[in-house]
């Protein structure tokens, strides 16, 4: 999920959830981003929600939250879905994927890394 959706499912716990459509803040820091993945733990834990990993992918990052007794490591999950968008998203109008991703490179360029 990316930052909105995890704020989404949050206020939906909290029952603070009253329109999914309703504008939010789209672009929180990424202290509060991490602030918020511990918070879902948290609030996972109080009501007894089995929850043991979370995939985030606030803009341009990913993050991987996960119970180290249960997943043996984010590194497959973060690699497969990190090759995804070539493979299901970016398709030509006749529903094929480029025969040359040259002129696609400004689509998976790193942008710098948030502090």
């Amino acid at each position: 999920m990316n930052e909105v959706e995890m704020k989404m499912l949050l206020d939906y716990w909290k029952g603070k959830l009253t329109d999914i459509n309703e504008e939010g803040d789209a672009k929180p820091s990424m202290d509060e981003v991490l602030e918020q993945t511990k918070e879902l733990f948290d609030l996972a834990h109080k009501k007894n929600y089995n929850l043991s990993r979370v995939h985030l992918h606030p803009y341009g990052s990913f993050l991987m939250c996960y119970d180290t007794s249960k997943w043996q490591d984010a590194k497959d999950a973060i690699i497969k879905s990190s090759i995804t968008l070539p493979k299901y998203c970016v398709r030509q109008p006749d529903g094929t994927t480029p025969a040359d991703w040259t002129n696609l490179a400004h689509n998976f360029q790193v942008p710098e890394l948030p502090r």
